[in-house]
């Protein structure tokens, strides 16, 4: 069962997947794909409406996180959802 943060959203997907790096996502939009589900994306989970729920694939891209670019001249920085 997923819950968002405040609680007031609850639901549990037919799959929850937690993917780590790109290729994992790639893999379980593929997969989705291929099942003929839906998939909706999750992260912290803030949303006070039901936007994310979905009775498919449950992306949730917490764990997907770090830094992939640094532009020093530009000041800025590109990091992952999670």
């Amino acid at each position: 069962m997923f819950s968002n943060w405040a609680g007031n959203q609850r639901f549990t997907p037919a799959r929850r997947v937690s993917p780590r790096t790109e290729t994992e996502v790639r893999d379980a939009v593929g997969a989705a794909a291929l099942a003929g589900e839906g998939l909706r994306v999750v992260a912290p989970g803030h949303s006070f409406s039901p936007v994310h729920q979905t009775r498919g694939t449950l992306l949730d891209l917490e764990q997907l996180h770090g830094v992939t670019g640094i532009d020093a001249t530009r000041r800025r920085v590109t990091t992952l959802p999670g």
